[in-house]
């Protein structure tokens, strides 16, 4: 009985020492107690905070050591454990880690973990390895919406200094021009202007509809809806568009689908889809839009006879951190911004965006939706 309280107070010790060194650096986190290694027996001892903190009750665990390392997240296992063998061959004067750790539902959470071998075996060996944990899921949650927060503020104001400064100085330099400008010329210039008004009206659409996103969290409103009605309301909206440039529109409809999404943002979806085909699709070029179903998805394609894209290119527009800007056929601008915010709403809708093209022979884009 001695020798356990001589150890319970070394133990308390240490986790004093450890958390208000951590606290220090770290006075957010929850501290979730003590926990003690009995390295022969591989048996651990631990603070009942740490079971509720990943949803387990007491006994729901075996308190041998590999119950908690096959928890450890795949891709922190290898360091997880390197810097705990490196500390017990003496490499390490403390064994200092943060992992994931998987919790009772299957969700991960972050934990700071720190202690040290307090007793030896008299040939030097580890007997008893013991420390102190912390749940820092939150602070880890901030260190990432902080990260998240940088790099859409970075991207918003390339946007807003290239892409659309751009074609708003170009406007206003037109416009000077006017008052020289010989009269028969008027017509091609007041196209130009109309033209650079749709894109620049398009941009600023898809930029506030990306802010919704990342700014705030968007309420997405999941409900059946007919996937016709978008599809249709979006072709009349566009085909104005296909036809200046002679671009013939083959629509196949189903009636009888229907789709579980949010109708605004599949709206968004497909407007951009759409729009993309368009601007990248040769004058007397034609674009096909079908559906096709299997036992829990229905798809949406989109196909066009345009340009196509090379690898690399592809490559790139799949990368969500990637904005890939491209020209259209003849010359319309783009952003990549259009396809990016695609990508998002798609998976807000618990949708699916898949991209299909090759250089020269067009691309197909596909939206698969979950049936209601």
């Amino acid at each position: 009985m001695d020798e356990r309280k001589k150890l319970d107070e070394r133990i308390a010790r240490l986790e004093e020492e450890l958390a208000e060194a951590y606290r220090l650096n770290f006075p957010w986190s929850g501290n979730l107690g003590r926990w003690e290694w009995h390295y022969p027996t591989g048996k651990v001892i631990y603070s009942p905070l740490k079971l509720e903190a990943l949803g387990f009750q007491a006994g729901e665990i075996n308190p041998m050591v590999y119950e908690w390392t096959e928890r450890i997240h795949p891709e922190d296992f290898d360091r997880t454990m390197s810097l705990m063998r490196r500390h017990l061959m003496g490499d390490l004067p403390v064994y200092e880690v943060e992992y994931r750790i998987r919790a009772k539902d299957g969700s991960y959470k972050w934990f700071y973990d720190r202690g040290k071998v307090t007793e030896f075996s008299p040939e030097g060996k580890p007997l008893v390895i013991a420390g102190i944990v912390f749940d820092i899921t939150e602070s880890k949650q901030m260190e990432e919406n902080l990260k998240k927060s940088v790099d859409f503020k970075t991207r918003l104001f390339a946007i807003i200094s290239h892409d659309l400064r751009g074609p708003i100085g170009a406007a206003g330099h037109l416009l000077e021009a006017l008052k020289d400008m010989d009269p028969s010329d008027y017509p091609a210039a007041f196209e130009a202007l109309t033209q650079s008004n749709h894109r620049t009206f398009d941009l600023l659409e898809n930029l506030l509809e990306w802010g919704k996103v990342n700014i705030e969290k968007p309420r997405v409103n999941r409900q059946p809806l007919r996937l016709m009605t978008p599809i249709a309301r979006q072709i009349a909206l566009l085909k104005p568009q296909a036809e200046k440039k002679s671009i013939t529109l083959i629509q196949t409809f189903d009636e009888s689908l229907f789709v579980s999404a949010d109708e605004i943002m599949l709206e968004v979806i497909i407007r951009n889809l759409l729009s993309n085909a368009i601007k990248f699709t040769p004058a007397n070029g034609h674009i096909e839009v079908y559906q096709t179903t299997d036992s829990d998805r229905v798809s949406l394609h989109i196909h066009d006879s345009g340009v196509g894209m090379s690898p690399s290119v592809l490559q790139s527009l799949q990368t969500k951190a990637v904005r890939s800007s491209l020209k259209g056929t003849e010359g319309e601008s783009g952003t990549g911004l259009g396809l990016l915010l695609c990508q998002e709403f798609a998976q807000l809708i618990h949708g699916e965006l898949l991209i299909e093209s090759e250089l020269g022979k067009g691309s197909t884009f596909t939206i698969r939706l979950e049936k209601p």
